[in-house]
């Protein structure tokens, strides 16, 4: 009777190790395989557009560069016809629209859109209908911003005191409009207001000093921040520039003072869009030349790119740094540039 209870047990004992050998081997599989499907991709090669701003502001050459911006590796397509004017001001005024390949430059200062279709490497350059800068009437289209697959611009009419989104067919829409009376704003520049969006539904314009955030889901409300308070002992010049999406409820924006020879980078904090928190992250150790600049945000490397003019009056040439913001925002390199690279933007 022992015996065969003996003989039982150790047919179970060996009946059990078999199961757990089998599944430890199945459990080391799936492991193994889960462990690799958890290793991040990585970021892909981010291809960066823009212009190259010639001697003059008067012409510019459309190219490309895949994350570095560092010359020789910003390609002009010479393809491309080019437009035969073109202001400078204001020129981190782009977008691409991934629906129609195009890239779209605007030239508030002009009035004049500038679209490149990167499929078929063709562009125009074509008057924006509602730029008026008349005695009568000062009106400005400016910040393409694509929102929810949808295109859209700002608009400021100076004479009027009046802020609008304007659709992509250049069409004011009625109820987004709302008086923002110019004696509220403080800032550089006024025309080369820009925008950011979280690509969902959130729109968001700097103009001067304050936040004007939209939502297309209700776009006829427009919430006007109070004035982001400028910190002591700046300049007459003093402003804020530049916008970029960052996460949730926070931005990137520059504060460029014409006076000191360091700008900074700020987060902006617009979980409460009436009242607009900021706090600094990074000091450049230069000034940021509010009309010769552009900045662009790759969200996936967390790298920040800003280009600007050499030592402010280089004109031609120009620079191009990149900011690590990942952690503690540290500078990767600044880059000399034979021109001045404007109107960037991400593909994609």
């Amino acid at each position: 009777m022992k015996k065969n209870n003996y003989t039982r047990n150790l047919l179970q004992i060996r009946k059990n190790s078999t199961r757990l050998f089998f599944s430890l081997i199945v459990s080391i599989f799936f492991f193994s395989c889960d462990t690799q499907d958890e290793k991040p991709a990585g970021c892909a090669d981010v291809e960066i557009l823009g212009y190259n701003i010639e001697q003059g502001s008067q012409t510019g050459n459309f190219g490309s560069s895949l994350n570095s911006l560092a010359v020789p590796n910003f390609t002009v397509l010479a393809a491309v016809t080019q437009p035969v004017t073109f202001q400078s001001s204001g020129t981190n005024n782009a977008v691409f629209n991934p629906m129609t390949n195009e890239y779209l430059l605007i030239s508030g200062e002009k009035g004049i859109l500038t679209k490149v279709n990167t499929a078929t490497n063709t562009s125009s350059a074509t008057a924006i209908p509602l730029y008026s800068n008349t005695t009568l009437l000062y009106r400005v289209v400016n910040a393409p911003v694509i929102v929810g697959g949808v295109l859209y611009y700002g608009c400021y009419d100076f004479t009027n005191q009046i802020f609008s989104l304007v659709d992509a067919n250049f069409n004011i829409i009625p109820s987004s409009s709302t008086p923002i009376p110019q004696n509220t704003l403080a800032g550089y520049n006024l025309q080369t207001f820009t925008a950011a969006t979280d690509g969902v539904n959130a729109i968001y314009f700097l103009l001067g000093n304050r936040i004007i955030t939209y939502n297309n889901s209700n776009i006829s409300t427009a919430i006007v921040s109070a004035a982001i308070a400028l910190p002591a002992g700046g300049s007459s010049g003093l402003s804020f520039i530049s916008l970029e999406f960052k996460q949730t409820n926070i931005l990137y924006a520059i504060m460029e003072d014409a006076g000191v020879s360091n700008s900074k980078l700020y987060e902006l904090n617009v979980s409460n869009p009436l009242l607009i928190s900021k706090t600094p992250i990074y000091s450049f150790a230069f000034n940021i030349n509010s009309e010769f600049y552009s900045t662009v945000y790759d969200d996936c490397n967390k790298i920040f790119y800003v280009s600007t003019l050499q030592g402010i009056s280089g004109y031609p040439n120009g620079q191009i740094s990149k900011i690590d913001v990942s952690g503690t925002p540290t500078l990767l390199s600044t880059t000399p540039t034979t021109f001045v690279e404007l109107g960037l933007t991400l593909k994609k």
